[in-house]
């Protein structure tokens, strides 16, 4: 028999199921607007980010901080070009993230050079790199990428490159750190332009966010399917975080 909590739980089911299919609609006529090479939509990882930046409660949570040192002769102004290419390759590394009637999207900008900071290594140089590690981003404007060089001695360096995890993962880390050392050795060799240094063009996320956001179909028909499955199941207990956990 139908009781009144069931024809309620199916109305609300029906409602959230026509909301998502309007939202994923004019997303699609957006997407088709600007085509291609304009805007794209966030994949769902992606989303999640952006939404926590939006309600502020992400902090540093997000900032993806690589450091290393560096013994010997060292070239700020290679590592700035080598950085520049990089970015140049990767769109994802020049990207904002905007929103338009509360979707929010994301939007290649043109490669500009990436400024490399250099420091000396005053005071306590460890909560230095942790003060510049912590430094917000803005997804509305970027970018999403900063460097930072202190320096110890005239042969002693310390290299932080801070990024936004909107726009990197741990997959991705091993690449682009591979990638710039291949950019940084060529442009110390003095090739300016660093043109045919890396195999071909590199594969683009908006891509991949592009075709995630086009199978949202099956996406929403297993939401849905769990939806009915789990109505009226109680939550299961989970221990808390640790206190300061960031979990």
């Amino acid at each position: 028999m139908t009781t009144a909590s069931d024809t309620a739980r199916e109305a609300a089911l029906l409602r959230i199921a026509r909301q998502r299919q309007a939202a994923k609609r004019d997303g699609a006529a957006h997407e088709a607007a600007a085509g291609p090479a304009g805007p794209a939509p966030l994949s769902a990882a992606q989303r999640r980010m952006w939404l926590m930046d939006r309600l502020g409660g992400s902090g540093a949570a997000y900032h993806v901080p690589f450091a290393t040192r560096v013994r010997g002769p060292f070239d700020p102004q290679a590592l700035g070009r080598a950085l520049t290419a990089l970015v140049r390759r990767h769109e994802v590394l020049r990207t904002r993230y905007g929103q338009c009637d509360g979707e929010p999207y994301q939007e290649v900008t043109d490669a500009a050079p990436v400024p490399v900071e250099v420091v000396p290594a005053e005071g306590d140089a460890a909560e230095l790199l942790r003060e510049a590690a912590a430094r917000p981003f803005d997804l509305t404007g970027g970018p999403v990428l900063r460097a930072l060089v202190v320096r110890h001695a005239a042969e002693d360096h310390t290299v932080l490159l801070t990024l936004h995890h909107i726009a990197i993962d741990g997959g991705s880390l091993a690449v682009v750190a591979r990638e710039l050392s291949t950019l940084y050795g060529a442009a110390v060799g003095g090739d300016e332009a660093l043109s045919g240094t890396l195999p071909g063009p590199a594969p683009q996320y908006a891509d991949f966010a592009r075709r995630e956001h086009a199978a949202m179909d099956v996406l929403e028909s297993g939401l849905e399917y769990w939806l009915r499955r789990l109505a009226g199941a109680r939550p299961v207990p989970l221990p808390a975080p640790a206190a300061g956990s960031g979990a």
